[in-house]
């Protein structure tokens, strides 16, 4: 039996189809890869284009769309903050991921976006292991992992 990957692009276009590259490499080396989509709650012809353009050149990619869970009916309780409603939406999707990663007859690592934190709670539970994919630039990434240390106040030098 083949080694399977199940990738998680998170939403977005943006995060959809560097990840799908990331895919084909997997193909290449011969493992199956499943990549678990989130339905949009908004109409987006952009994503939904893309998401069918990926699935008509990547034959051997195995897609799946989520469910998503009903919107909570609770108006004040919502954010306004777009990101903020990005990050409470992906960590809704941890109930229906947990449940159609426990679907599949096996699967051998978890690949998350990088805004898909929450759903790290989902591998450990099935004591899968997770990589995270990073699909922006070298230098922003540097910034993110040193951002705590600037933060905290300590004198940041550069390297000579």
């Amino acid at each position: 039996m083949k080694k399977s990957v199940v990738l998680y692009p998170g939403v977005g276009v943006g995060h959809l189809v560097p990840m799908v590259e990331v895919a084909k490499l997997f193909l290449k080396h011969g493992l199956a890869v499943t990549v678990v989509l989130i339905d949009p709650q908004v109409e987006s012809t952009d994503f939904s284009s893309a998401v069918a353009r990926a699935r008509a050149s990547n034959p051997s990619v195995a897609f799946h769309v989520l469910p998503t869970p009903p919107a909570d009916s609770n108006s004040d309780t919502a954010p306004t903050n777009p990101v903020v409603q990005i990050f409470r939406l992906l960590k809704s999707m941890n109930a229906p991921l947990l449940d159609f990663l426990r679907s599949l007859p096996s699967v051998d690592a978890l690949v998350l976006d990088m805004f898909c934190v929450d759903a790290q709670d989902v591998a450990a539970e099935l004591k899968l292991p997770v990589y995270y994919f990073y699909a922006s630039a070298a230098a922003d990434l540097a910034l993110f992992l040193n951002l705590p240390t600037m933060l905290a106040g300590s004198k940041y030098s550069r390297p000579s």
